[in-house]
C-alpha cells in the first residue's frame, strides 16, 4: 500500500491524485481516442470545410502533446511506494520511463 503524505507540495509540483492530474489525464484520453479515430481519415478525401477542422483539431492535439511533456516533469511521482516531490527525483523517472515515448 502507498504511504500516504502529510506534507505541503511547492506550488509547482502537482500530486498525482490530483483533480488538476486527474482532469489532464482524462483529456489526454479524449486526444487519444480523436487520434485513433480522425488521423486515419486524413488518408481519404474528405471536404474542404471537414478537413479543415480536421487539421485545426490536429494542431490542437500537438499541442496538448507538447504541453504533457513538462506537465509531465511537474507531477510528483511514487517510486517503490516512496512518494517524491523533489523535481530531480521526477525528472529522472520519467527520463527512464515515459520520455522515450
Amino acid at each position: 500500500m502507498l504511504k500516504s503524505v502529510n506534507q505541503d507540495l511547492p506550488c509547482y509540483i502537482v500530486h498525482p491524485s490530483s483533480y488538476k492530474r486527474l482532469f489532464w489525464d482524462c483529456l489526454a484520453i479524449i486526444f487519444i481516442v480523436f487520434e485513433i479515430i480522425v488521423s486515419p481519415l486524413h488518408l481519404f478525401r474528405m471536404r474542404d470545410s471537414v478537413k479543415e477542422t480536421a487539421e485545426i483539431l490536429q494542431w490542437v492535439a500537438s499541442g496538448f502533446w507538447a504541453l504533457d511533456i513538462p506537465a509531465s516533469f511537474f507531477t510528483a511521482v511514487y517510486v517503490n511506494d516512496i512518494f517524491r516531490a523533489r523535481l530531480r527525483d521526477i525528472a529522472w523517472n520519467y527520463v527512464k520511463s515515459w520520455c522515450v515515448f
